[in-house]
């Protein structure tokens, strides 16, 4: 009881209050607090209650639960069943509610219990956070960590999180109630249409129009990494483990750690839906598992790895993508290269040259693409062959004509199928082909071959430099240099991290030379490169003159320190 009137007065002055205890740190905001501390004073008159009737043996249940850590005690008199006798008729358990019979918001233990559940907050975590932005009903707040920047979304002060708790768990109760009397088979498992539809019941129910989505994620057993779902500033989120927090990449915080905690549960229902998605299992034969989840409010890819692959645990990895496209414009905006060179990559497009964009996983490969291959003219026909529905986006919004094909190459019979999809794009008489990921030899050969039948497309393909790319094309997949000559650009994306920053920029657009002189690997001529000295990305005769500028003022120092 002292504890809980202690952090009640701290609260006037705070927020929120963290309270560590033995197990974890929870975190309480004032409304919260105070009706933790009703529900102790209810409690304690309870108890005096109960300590006045010595012999009763129900009365000797609760008298022994009031010894109990205070959340416990909860448990035990939710789960109380008091049977009276005729000698009881003046016992406080058989006149009504035991806890609190005036206050609506504790008539209901159940209610109560949910009301005031914690959040699970890492214990390195610093009390004192700087608001950031605002995601949803979530107030994004940035604090000091022993690893750095530390994310939490935190309910926003018009809806305090007694409140916002009582609400969505009035809402799954109703939500439930209601699919069991009207819930009709056949019915769907997906995410999206479980969303849709406990959406537009919240909205009937007279839910506020910023609490649907939450409540209907809450439904599903998300709530807690929704607000890091629908986050626009969040490229990625990873979860190295269940019982575990989450940690993510960061538009401007670059790598942080975050304090949602992802308990068993919640990352079990994120896998299943992920299984739902891929209409496969994930068992000790096939521990890996990947899908894609689209929602009106996110669109993800899910990468699952289990045991007994994954030694540690169930490892997930969520890389989101946007719900509008990065245009071009966009990736100058943010520094992924400059004006001039998107010029120029913007006449490559409408002139229809091919364009390879190649770098490391996760440097924007995708999205580049996806920018690129929105400046093609209305008038044109594209065909989208993807492994993955996420990788491109459907134009139909942009009235531009595009038919988006989806061929998997996992397996060797869904890679036949891939290859017989790819050079059946030669009957289809295309524009431009958007072809999502080079992946195997067999790609190679279907991307090829479509080079040399005079179809043109734009796409993405592993490699650290343009060389190794070239060795690639030629040693690993077999692909004769008189081929490789085919490919018109190559566009490198590197992704920099600098501290717990990271970056995604150009690094280098090439060119093939369209001679092949017997040598064991075509040549290529660079266009643009990044340039340390002038800080950006830069034609070959400026990246010369920085480098000489950068030389010329080292050598001097080097002379001053003489």
């Amino acid at each position: 009881m002292d504890v809980v009137g202690r952090f009640a007065a701290e609260a006037d002055c705070s927020p929120f209050v963290v309270l560590e205890t033995t197990d974890a740190a929870l975190l309480f905001d004032q409304s919260q607090l105070r009706l933790i501390a009703e529900a102790a004073a209810a409690i304690g008159t309870l108890r005096d209650a109960v300590l006045t009737k010595p012999r009763c043996r129900q009365m000797a249940t609760l008298r022994d639960a009031t010894s109990y850590p205070f959340f416990s005690m909860l448990r035990a008199f939710r789960g109380f069943k008091c049977r009276p006798r005729l000698a009881c008729g003046r016992c406080p358990l058989r006149r009504g509610p035991a806890i609190a019979p005036g206050s609506a918001a504790l008539s209901d233990l159940r209610t109560l219990s949910a009301t005031i559940r914690p959040l699970r907050v890492p214990r390195c975590m610093r009390h004192k956070g700087t608001h950031l932005y605002t995601v949803g009903p979530h107030s994004m707040f940035e604090f000091e960590g022993d690893d750095g920047p530390l994310l939490l979304p935190l309910p926003q002060p018009q809806y305090p999180a007694a409140e916002l708790n009582a609400s969505i768990y009035a809402f799954v109760k109703s939500v439930r109630e209601h699919e069991q009397v009207s819930l009709k088979v056949p019915f769907s498992l997906k995410l999206s249409s479980i969303i849709d539809e406990r959406s537009a019941f919240a909205k009937s129910a007279g839910l506020p129009r910023q609490l649907v989505p939450l409540a209907a994620y809450s439904s599903v057993g998300l709530g807690r990494v929704f607000p890091l779902l629908i986050d626009g500033l969040i490229t990625e989120v990873f979860v190295d483990g269940e019982g575990s927090f989450a940690y993510v990449d960061h538009r401007e915080l670059g790598r942080c750690n975050t304090g949602v905690y992802i308990s068993k549960d919640e990352l079990n229902r994120l896998i299943n839906f992920a299984k739902t998605e891929a209409e496969r299992c994930l068992d000790y034969v096939r521990p890996s598992l990947r899908a894609s989840i689209k929602t009106s409010e996110f669109h993800v890819r899910i990468s699952v790895d289990a045991p007994p692959l994954s030694i540690e645990g169930t490892a997930v990895a969520v890389r989101k993508f946007c719900i509008r496209p990065l245009t071009l414009s966009d990736l100058i905006s943010n520094g992924t290269l400059t004006s001039e060179a998107a010029s120029y990559l913007e006449g490559c497009v409408k002139r229809r040259r091919s364009i390879t964009i190649y770098g490391e996983s996760g440097s924007g490969k995708t999205t580049l693409a996806v920018s690129l291959d929105l400046l093609t003219p209305p008038s044109w026909r594209k065909m989208s062959v993807e492994s993955d529905v996420a990788e491109n986006v459907s134009q139909a919004r942009f009235s531009m004509h595009q038919v988006r094909l989806l061929a998997s190459g996992s397996t060797r019979a869904e890679q036949e199928k891939r290859t017989s999809i790819l050079n059946s794009l030669l009957h289809k008489s295309p524009d431009y082909v958007f072809f999502g990921e080079v992946l195997s030899p067999e790609d190679s050969a279907a991307l090829f071959q479509m080079l040399a039948s005079g179809l043109r497309c734009i796409h993405t393909i592993h490699s650290d430099s343009a060389e190794a790319l070239l060795r690639r094309l030629v040693l690993q997949h077999r692909i004769p240099p008189e081929s490789v000559i085919d490919l018109d650009l190559l566009i490198q994306m590197q992704k920099v991290c600098e501290g717990a920053r990271i970056y995604r920029r150009i690094t280098r657009i090439s060119e093939m030379l369209k001679q092949c002189r017997g040598e064991a690997l075509p040549s290529i001529i660079d266009v643009f490169r990044w340039s340390d000295g002038a800080g950006r990305l830069a034609r070959p005769n400026e990246t010369r003159a920085a480098s000489a500028i950068v030389a010329c003022h080292a050598a001097a120092s080097l002379d001053d320190v003489r």
